[in-house]
Parts: C-alpha cells; sequence; structure tokens
C-alpha cells in the first residue's frame, strides 16, 4: 500500500512539474510577444582608441533601452558614455536618432527623448529574493544587426552594495545571462512589470549580474518630472561619470598598494603589477589608500594618466588610460 501510495506521489509530482513546466513556457511566450515592441536597440558614439571587434565584445557604445513613458526611453550611461546622441532601433525595423536629456547624479541611469510616442510604457514593480526574472534586450547588438529580442531567464539572487569610486548603491544580484549589449535594459517578473535595470556583470561570470532595483528607477522618473534633474550638456559624461582603473588595492594598508587587477581594464592594458606601491597621480603625492580612491575621480574617462608606482624598491612611471565603464 504504502508503495502504491509512493508511486502515485511521484506520477503526481513529475505530472505537476511537466504541467508548470508547459504554463511556464506558454507564458514566457505571451510575455516576449507583448513587451517586445517596448525594447529598444540603442548604439552611442564610438569611442576611436577600439576596434569594431574590440567594441562589440566589450559593449562600449551599444546597448538597450525601453519605453517608460510616450517618447522617452530609459538606459544606463555606458551606452552612451561618448556622446549625448543615440541611434534606436525598433522592434519593427524603424530607426531614427535620440537624444539623452536627462541623467542621474546618484545612479547610471539615463533618459533618452525620441520623437515616436507609440511605444508601449513598461509598468514598475518591487521583487523579492528568488524570485524568477527575465531579460530582454540588445545582447551582442541582436536588434540593431539581427532585428531580433535577445532572451534570458533567472533569478534574483540576493540584496547587495555595489560600489565605485564615490557611488554606492543597493543593488540585486541575478543569475540572468548578462552579455554585452544587455546594459540598460530591463529585468521583468513573470507579470511583465519592470522590476530592475541591468547595468553590471561580474567579470568571473557572464552569467551573474547586478540589477538596480526599480525603486532607483521610479525615484529617478519623478525627480524628471518635477524637473529637478541637472542640465544634460554635450559632456557631461566626462563630468559626472564614475572612473574605473580594474585596481583592487590592498584591505587593511594605509598605502595604495595594488592587490588585484581586473580584466580588459585600464589598469590591464597598461604596465601596473600586483604588490605596486602607487606613490602619486600627475606628480600630486598620495598619503593613504583611500587618497587614491577619491584623487582618482577627479579625471575624466578616456584621459591618459601617469602613475608613480614603486615595485621593488625602484620608482618608476606608468601610463593609463582612464575608462568609466561598469562592466
Amino acid at each position: 500500500m504504502k508503495i502504491c501510495q509512493k508511486k502515485t506521489f511521484l506520477i503526481s509530482f513529475f505530472f505537476l512539474g511537466a504541467c508548470f513546466s508547459s504554463l511556464l513556457s506558454q507564458n514566457l511566450e505571451e510575455i516576449y510577444g507583448e513587451l517586445c515592441p517596448s525594447i529598444v536597440g540603442l548604439e552611442g558614439k564610438k569611442s576611436a582608441r577600439l576596434s569594431e571587434e574590440e567594441l562589440l565584445q566589450k559593449g562600449r557604445h551599444y546597448g538597450t533601452g525601453f519605453s517608460i513613458a510616450p517618447g522617452l526611453l530609459v538606459t544606463t550611461r555606458e551606452v552612451v558614455q561618448y556622446g549625448i546622441e543615440v541611434q534606436c532601433t525598433f522592434f519593427d525595423r524603424r530607426c531614427e536618432m535620440g537624444q539623452v536629456i536627462a541623467y542621474d547624479e546618484k545612479t547610471p541611469l539615463v533618459l533618452v527623448k525620441i520623437s515616436r510616442s507609440d511605444l508601449p510604457p513598461l509598468s514598475l514593480s518591487d521583487a523579492s529574493i528568488g524570485e524568477i526574472v527575465l531579460s530582454l534586450g540588445n545582447s551582442y547588438r541582436s536588434i540593431s544587426h539581427d532585428l531580433a529580442v535577445a532572451f534570458s531567464i533567472g533569478s534574483l539572487n540576493e540584496k547587495v552594495s555595489f560600489s565605485r569610486g564615490c557611488m554606492v548603491l543597493q543593488t540585486w544580484e541575478t543569475d540572468v545571462a548578462i552579455n554585452p549589449g544587455n546594459f540598460g535594459g530591463p529585468l521583468f517578473n513573470l507579470d511583465g512589470q519592470v522590476v530592475g535595470v541591468i547595468f553590471s556583470a561580474y567579470r568571473s561570470s557572464v552569467k551573474l549580474g547586478l540589477v538596480l532595483n526599480s525603486e532607483h528607477l521610479k525615484s529617478f522618473f519623478e525627480k524628471f518630472l518635477k524637473q529637478e534633474m541637472p542640465l544634460v550638456f554635450p559632456h557631461f559624461l566626462t563630468q559626472t561619470a564614475v572612473i574605473y582603473t580594474g585596481i583592487v588595492l590592498k584591505k587593511l594598508s594605509k598605502l595604495a598598494i595594488v592587490a588585484e587587477i581586473d580584466k580588459q581594464s585600464p589598469a590591464q592594458a597598461s604596465e601596473l603589477q600586483m604588490g605596486d606601491e602607487i606613490l602619486a597621480i600627475e606628480n600630486i603625492p598620495l598619503k593613504s589608500s583611500q587618497e587614491f580612491e577619491n584623487s582618482i575621480q577627479k579625471f575624466f574617462p578616456d584621459q591618459k594618466i601617469t602613475l608613480t608606482v614603486k615595485r621593488r624598491g625602484k620608482t618608476i612611471l606608468v601610463q593609463m588610460i582612464l575608462s568609466a565603464y561598469f562592466m
């Protein structure tokens, strides 16, 4: 009798699992069809320093935007870091030029103005740990070049604090696949509501990323509606971007000693090595590791700087081209 009950339970479990999988698949197809018209492929001004292949692999000038209100798209700074004009490719294959009209000083969020007002605005929602989420975006220029919206599914893992220079944000960690081109794109729940905006990915795995929660987006858009946003000027990003070097300094040390160097970062592209002690930036002496973190933010993306470095008892000069890239 117990064996029969166990078999019945297993058959019921697998039957329910198959039904759930089928319903989920059907629901995802419906969500995909409803949301695609609101997703836009974006391509900003290109950096003259990078080849076409590097641009594609690093996602330095292209990404995803989505409709938040008639004629307005949300994206993030890294998509438009080289200029305020951006080419928009829509799901119906039409294209036009958009322009950044507002940015948030405390997050990477920006607003892009377009002439079209027929894109369905997406609704926002809160989220919880473990919730199933999905992303739609311009992964590897899938919209801009292939006219197809890339799709990925995963879950929200935990809330984490993200810091880069002077910027500290409360974010979600997700295992949704984050690829070049996904930045600036939305993360949805199974009701098709936006629960966050993708803005960063861990270098160790393209399947782990960071997402600004919907509260950041709500606050940003409310400030825009109240006209509380700073004015946008042609080179606003070079004045407001958070500088990124890829240098991880040794913890619990007053000296600016290089403990780690991120892959594909400005530091790796330079001659800097782990174990180097950074003595000065542009001949300005550093008294502590914190002073390095603060001082580096006074420079601009794409600016070439000279670091005075102590290595194995010798003092040398190392040149580095700075970035504001979040990946």
